[in-house]
Formats: structure tokens, C-alpha cells, sequence
């Protein structure tokens, strides 16, 4: 097997693990959990298996953080991890899953607007085409009827996406980019679930006294969509770039809807389809740009980028 085709895959396997995420948290609110209940088990297991892997499978990595890494990894695990992901799973309590997978996926974009009003970064043609085509997108995809009978759940939606966008220009950093992927995933995992426990003390929702099926849930989120998601995505970024693996990523929503659509009999209209279709397709088109650009430039002893994903 080539090593590009392998390295794909790995990254559709990611994709197809985080994809399941939204699903999977429609299943366990059926039996009467909290968000943050089911989300403190879910960093709990994953933080284990993922510390587990790193100190059974990579002891090569450094461990020890300095003193500002270490702060940054306390603000984008404990505050942007844990703010993106309260939000995001908050959200599906209240709307389905194809409009808060619409919202959401606009992070991409958040980011660019930002990046070109904060530190001036240049925006291309294709660019600025692709934001006015995912806004057209959504517009479509997101009607007015659905923001007054779901506005609680529109507004998780569109918080989960800004606080994922300050997660993601926080990876950025310069300290962060130092560091390896799987070792960043590992500190803000466990930083996300000191949060978590600390949010569920102080609202009394820490319980284990979950039905059967809700637990299967749980450990499925912890190990796949957490756990596997991310080292798997850390070996498909290794082999095929952060550009490239964006743009395969862009299969993680997909997924998300039709499972939506299949198992919990999710009906969306033409219009809204063709939405989809535009969002999809603008962060295809924003990622190849980004791909384009980074293939292009010349880079001298740069660091390793730093990529994580993981709600």
C-alpha cells in the first residue's frame, strides 16, 4: 500500500470516529444524563487510554512542559476544550443534528475572519468565495423557523464554533507548536476533565449510576471518538500533511448527518441539502487553498505543526 493511501485512510478512519460523536451523544440522552455527566466519564477513560498509550507505545516523547506550555495547555484544555465541547453536545439536546453540524463547521471560517482582522493576514479570491458560499450555505441550511423553536440550541451551536476557533488559534502558538500533537491531546484531555469533575462537583451532576446502555455509550465516545480519533489523526497528519488531512476530514460531517439521518430519522429538505452541500464544499475549497499555500512555501527548520481534534 502506498504510503499517501495509507495514510488517508488512517485519517478517514479519524474522521469516521469523531463523525460518530454526535450520534452516539443523541443515544445516551435517552436515559436522563447531563451533558456534563456524560462528558466527565467520557475524558475520564479517554485521558487514561491516551496517557496509557504514550507511556506503553511512546515513551520517545517529551513529557516535562515549561512553565508557559503548561499554562497554555491549563487554558486551551481546561477553559477552550472544555467551553467547546460543553456547548457543542449541549447543543444537540435541543436541535438535530444537521443544523448544529452547519453551525459548527463554520469554525473554519471564524478562523480566516479573524486571522485577517487581528493579524492581518491576507484573504485570496477563492478564499472570500468560499466564506460568501458557506454563508449562503447556512442561510439555507438554517431557516428562521429553526432559530425561534431552537434558538437555545443555535446559540450552543455558535458558541461551541467560537470557542473551538479560540481552541484552534491557541494550538497555534508558537509554545504549543512545539510540542508534539499527541502529547498537546493528552495534556488538554486531561485538563478538560479536571474541569469537567470540578463543573460537576460544584452542580451536583457527578453520578455512576447510568443504565447499561448509557455507559456503552460513554465508553464508545471515550474510545473512539476521543482516544482513537486522535492518535489516528496524529499518524495521518504525520504522513500526509494538516492541509490534506483537513480537506479528507471534511468526511467527519458528512457522516454526522446521514448518521443523523439514518438512525434517528432526521428529515432535511432540498434547500437545506444544497446547503450542505455548499458548506462541505466551501471548507474543501478553504482547505485546498490552505493546502496550495502551505505546499508552496519554503519553510527552514519550522517545528512540527501541531494538530488536535477532539470534542
Amino acid at each position: 500500500m502506498k504510503t499517501q493511501t495509507k495514510g488517508i485512510l488512517i485519517t478517514l478512519l479519524a474522521a469516521a470516529c469523531f463523525g460518530a460523536a454526535s450520534p452516539i451523544a443523541k443515544f445516551v440522552y435517552r436515559y436522563d444524563v447531563t451533558v456534563g455527566n456524560v462528558l466527565l466519564w467520557r475524558f475520564i477513560i479517554a485521558t487514561a487510554l491516551v496517557w496509557g498509550y504514550i507511556l506503553l507505545f511512546r515513551k520517545d516523547l517529551n513529557l516535562r512542559l515549561r512553565k508557559d506550555q503548561m499554562l497554555m495547555m491549563v487554558v486551551v484544555g481546561g477553559l477552550a476544550h472544555f467551553l467547546t465541547t460543553q456547548c457543542y453536545f449541549s447543543a444537540l439536546k435541543y436541535v438535530p443534528i444537521s443544523i448544529h453540524i452547519m453551525i459548527f463547521y463554520t469554525y473554519p471560517f471564524i478562523v480566516n475572519i479573524l486571522s485577517v482582522m487581528f493579524f492581518k493576514e491576507a484573504i485570496s479570491k477563492i478564499q472570500l468565495l468560499s466564506l460568501v458560499a458557506a454563508f449562503i450555505g447556512i442561510l439555507m441550511t438554517v431557516t428562521l423557523d429553526d432559530i425561534r423553536m431552537s434558538f437555545i440550541g443555535i446559540f450552543f451551536s455558535v458558541v461551541a464554533a467560537v470557542s473551538n476557533t479560540a481552541y484552534i488559534l491557541c494550538l497555534g502558538k508558537r509554545n504549543v507548536t512545539e510540542l508534539d500533537s499527541v502529547v498537546v491531546g493528552a495534556y488538554s484531555s486531561l485538563f478538560a476533565g479536571i474541569s469537567y469533575f470540578l463543573f460537576c462537583l460544584a452542580r451536583g451532576e457527578l453520578r455512576v449510576d447510568m443504565p447499561l446502555p448509557c455507559w456503552a455509550g460513554i465508553i464508545a465516545m471515550a474510545v473512539f471518538t476521543t482516544a482513537v480519533g486522535a492518535i489516528a489523526l496524529s499518524f495521518g497528519v504525520k504522513i500526509i500533511g494538516s492541509a490534506k488531512a483537513a480537506i479528507v476530514s471534511v468526511f467527519e460531517p458528512i457522516e454526522a448527518i446521514l448518521l443523523g439521518i439514518l438512525l434517528f430519522h432526521e428529515k432535511i429538505s432540498l434547500r437545506g441539502g444544497i446547503g450542505i452541500i455548499l458548506v462541505m464544499g466551501s471548507i474543501v475549497l478553504i482547505n485546498y487553498v490552505q493546502m496550495q499555500t502551505a505546499e508552496e512555501a519554503v519553510i527552514v527548520q519550522a517545528p512540527e505543526e501541531t494538530v488536535v481534534k477532539d470534542l
